[in-house]
């Protein structure tokens, strides 16, 4: 599972908003991606772009020097042993939307435009 910067941020702002897909609280939606990773029923991808725009997000270091628990969190979500990194690079993800005009019949990213964003994984992981 690759999770967007916002499902870490949902939870560690505890964001309120409420989640059209499953009708909670984003944060409860987000805790649930996370419980899943922990329990291993599903294997976290993470990529150094979404790492940079959690870290550096200001209300994600507003909540980290608050919280203790938050610290925890944002120190070993992109540092765990399970995590698979791979590298994104954003313009050729750019690129290749605009070459497949972005949206399938299916509503959804091309195949294409998808496995064009990806990589090999980092080899200093």
């Amino acid at each position: 599972m690759y999770p967007d910067a916002n499902v870490y941020l949902d939870l560690i702002t505890r964001n309120e908003d409420i989640n059209k897909s499953t009708g909670e609280e984003r944060w409860r939606s987000a805790a649930a991606v996370f419980e899943g990773i922990f329990i291993r029923e599903a294997e976290m991808v993470a990529s150094p772009l979404v790492e940079a725009e959690v870290l550096c997000n200001g209300n994600a270091r507003l909540r980290r020097e608050r919280s203790e628990k938050v610290r925890e969190l944002l120190r070993t979500w992109f540092i765990a042993p399970g995590a698979i990194w791979v590298d994104i690079d954003r313009y050729l993800v750019r690129e290749a939307v605009h070459r497949e005009s972005g949206v399938h019949r299916s509503g959804g990213v091309h195949p294409r435009v998808s496995a064009a964003a990806y990589r090999t994984p980092s080899p200093w992981t």
